[in-house]
């Protein structure tokens, strides 16, 4: 994709109309909140008519005309005579370029009006410099610096970040200052880690550039003096984004034989591989059991009985043992508890334990049930390091809390998304004194993000931190033993998961589709329903693999009927959370049922 996000600086409003016709009214302001390299550009307008006719949108730029496909919106929708109607109209993501004028208008039979838009040019023909290019983890004090960058809207803003597991970290919030310095963290993978510039304009118009880094590891003491020296309950973001990494780092020597199990790469625990690989299926998440290709015959298939000299005479998620017995192929533990536990098979929605749990299946996980003095979900550290990495999150949280205050700006949140999301990545790194605080951070980042009208796409690193919250309730460090179990606090889980449905809720138009999310702990699927429809189905979200073996999952019916002065549409969200979380009521909660 490309490197420059343009901004918009519209203008609208209707054109001359027929008075015998009807008229049109431009209810809402233009609404671009995207950060990355793409806008969205959303509108509303209300409608009146004295003739009953068909509506449609065109959007036009000389010499070329872009069909409807390019606009989410509710179509070609039918305008009842004499009543006020809304209809509504998304562009997404690359359907504007940079620099050009579009004309965007309304039909309505002789009705129409028209909008004119002029997007904006991000800065340019700017240099960015890192020095050194090459240096030690920890230890070394990189400057970057920006200059040379142009542009009519001014005054220009610059921000730094740094790259760790696919995630961009603040090292300098978008600020005036064109120069930063800071330290880099040690385990980023290969020891390398891009460093980025984001210029903006004055109307968030931006340009991206990025410069890699090469870091030599510093020893385990060096590492280990930095944390306790830097990790605090007062600490900066940047220091914060830091630590966290290195608390975050993998080990993943030994681990060459991913690409066999159709896995990636190891990256999120140690000595482990990634997720399956696009159109493979298995255990999800991390893990070192193969992920297959199955057919929807296939992953469904019971057990073949019959004799077998190698694997491709069974079906799929089986293998030939040693008897000549097709044998369905059960999950794995991580790093097979590193011989301190044992595995035990874990229903998913009660949290009890099982006696099978197969890789086809969707109901049960592989879990390490750790060995007394050990902990973490593969039983890789001891206790008194699990309770040290906690202990560091802990104050972590705290410190990003009081940062949390000073947030002023779109960008302040959705950097606080990707910071949350790093300091919670570690569910069984979370302890007891981590809940209050988290909670905390989760309520203020919502909070924000409805008074600074963040999109909900931006938000999505908050349903890992909420999924980690979670599985608080299930991780333990010895037989039986849970680190945090407190129903008072766990039962605020919905309310949150509601504020974030509703924000996404209020950014939906009738005619798109429904957003859905699938975490290991909850589900969220949220609708935005045309005023035409008297009811809606609402099944809770499947993961792919679900689909491919025909799993049920649960159907809600919802009746509705709101009697208003004009049409608005209804938007519904459903959360289905796990019976292990709410082990006294009903898993499936219908939320956000309004009508506006």
């Amino acid at each position: 994709p490309p490197s420059s996000l343009p901004s918009l600086q519209p203008t609208g409003r209707p054109t001359n109309f027929l008075d015998q016709v009807g008229f049109l009214q431009l209810s809402s302001s233009f609404i671009s909140e995207n950060f990355d390299v793409s806008l969205l550009l959303s509108l509303e307008v209300y409608v009146y008519t004295y003739v009953e006719c068909l509506s449609n949108w065109t959007l036009v730029y000389p010499g070329n005309l872009y069909p409807s496909r390019n606009l989410i919106a509710s179509g070609q929708r039918f305008i009842s005579a004499k009543k006020l109607s809304v209809v509504y109209v998304q562009l997404s993501p690359f359907t504007l370029k940079m620099s050009k004028t579009y004309t965007l208008t309304f039909h309505c039979q002789k009705l129409s009006s028209v909008i004119s838009i002029h997007t904006n040019s991000p800065p340019a023909r700017g240099r960015f410099r890192v020095v050194p290019r090459l240096g030690f983890e920890i230890t070394t004090s990189f400057s970057f610096v920006a200059n040379g960058w142009d542009d009519e809207d001014l005054p220009l803003e610059y921000q730094f970040c740094f790259t760790s597991l696919g995630r961009e970290l603040l090292i300098q919030l978008k600020s005036k200052l064109s120069n930063a310095t800071s330290t880099l963290p040690s385990g980023l993978q290969n020891h390398f880690t891009n460093i980025t510039l984001e210029v903006f304009d004055s109307f968030s118009a931006s340009t991206m550039r990025a410069i890699g880094i090469t870091l030599q590891p510093s020893d385990f003491l060096t590492i280990s003096n930095f944390i306790d020296s830097i990790v605090s309950s007062s600490m900066s973001t940047t220091a914060i984004n830091i630590a966290v990494s290195i608390i975050n780092s993998v080990n993943c020597s030994g681990v060459t034989n991913c690409f066999r199990l159709n896995r990636r790469d190891c990256s999120d625990e140690d000595f482990t591989c990634g997720s399956c690989l696009d159109g493979f299926f298995g255990a999800p998440g991390s893990g070192n059991s193969p992920c297959l290709k199955p057919s929807i015959a296939s992953a469904s298939m019971p057990t073949r009985n019959y004799f077998c000299r190698m694997d491709s005479d069974c079906s799929d998620f089986q293998y030939c043992n040693a008897t000549g017995s097709c044998v369905k192929i059960s999950k794995q533990c991580p790093n097979l508890c590193s011989n301190r536990g044992i595995c035990v098979f874990i229903n998913s929605n009660t949290g009890l334990s099982c006696n099978h749990c197969e890789l086809s299946s969707t109901d049960c996980q592989a879990k390490c049930q750790c060995d007394v003095g050990f902990g973490g979900t593969n039983c890789a550290l001891s206790t008194a390091q699990l309770e040290r990495k906690q202990k560091l999150r802990e104050q972590m949280l705290v410190s990003f809390n009081d940062q949390s205050i000073k947030t002023s700006s779109v960008q302040e949140v959705v950097s606080s998304v990707a910071t949350l999301s790093q300091i919670t990545q570690k569910a069984d790194e979370l302890g007891p004194g981590a809940v209050a605080p988290l909670l905390t951070a989760l309520d203020d980042i919502l909070q924000y993000a409805v008074a600074f009208g963040v999109r909900y796409e931006k938000l999505g690193g908050l349903l890992s931190s909420m999924d980690n919250f979670a599985s608080i309730q299930g991780t333990t460090l010895t037989t039986q033993r849970k680190l945090y179990s407190d129903s008072t606090d766990i039962m605020k889980l919905p309310q949150t998961l509601t504020a974030y449905t509703s924000i996404t809720a209020a950014q939906l138009y009738p005619g798109q589709d429904p957003v859905e999310n699938v975490c290991d702990n909850f589900r969220t699927r949220t609708d935005c329903i045309d005023d035409n429809q008297i009811a809606v189905n609402m099944s809770v979200p499947k993961t792919t693999f679900e689909a491919l073996v025909q799993k049920n999952t649960i159907t809600s019916s919802v009746l509705f009927n709101c009697n208003h002065s004009e049409t608005r549409p209804l938007r519904v969200s459903l959360i289905d959370l796990s019976v292990k979380l709410l082990p006294s009521s009903n898993n499936t909660l219908l939320s956000n049922l309004q009508c506006q």
